[in-house]
């Protein structure tokens, strides 16, 4: 009997900390599951969704409300549109990050994978908006 307590009460535990430790997330209508030690929750970014920007740091995320300056000199608004040091202006596409250093990503998987956009990537998705 003691067994069987002990049994249930460690599977409890188990299965608590399974679920502190993973967050299940919906992107695309696709249900992905993040666990506490993906880049997500430990880089600070930008990430534009649904025509918004919203900054994200330790798993929470909030609505970016003025222009944030990165560290590569790019300066992105809060609807998206982004000035580049060259002075050209581009949109964000739903679901592309920035880490505050200025490095681009086309998703939450290429975030957490470390895996930034090339520079013909970008030109390729790149839709110039207008210059200086």
């Amino acid at each position: 009997m003691i067994i069987k307590v002990l049994l249930l009460v460690l599977f409890a535990v188990t299965a608590l900390i399974g679920s502190a430790w993973s967050q299940d997330t919906t992107i695309n209508n696709k249900n992905i599951q993040l666990h506490k030690g993906d880049r997500i929750f430990l880089v600070e970014h930008l990430v534009f969704k649904e025509g918004k920007l919203y900054h994200g740091f330790r798993g929470s995320e909030h609505r970016v409300d003025s222009i944030l300056r990165l560290g590569n000199g790019i300066q992105v608004q809060p609807n998206g549109l982004y000035k580049a040091p060259n002075g050209l202006l581009y949109n964000l596409q739903e679901g592309e990050y920035f880490d505050m250093q200025g490095d681009r990503y086309a998703s939450i998987f290429t975030f957490n994978a470390g895996k930034k956009m090339t520079a013909k990537e970008i030109a390729r998705k790149q839709q110039k908006i207008g210059n200086r």
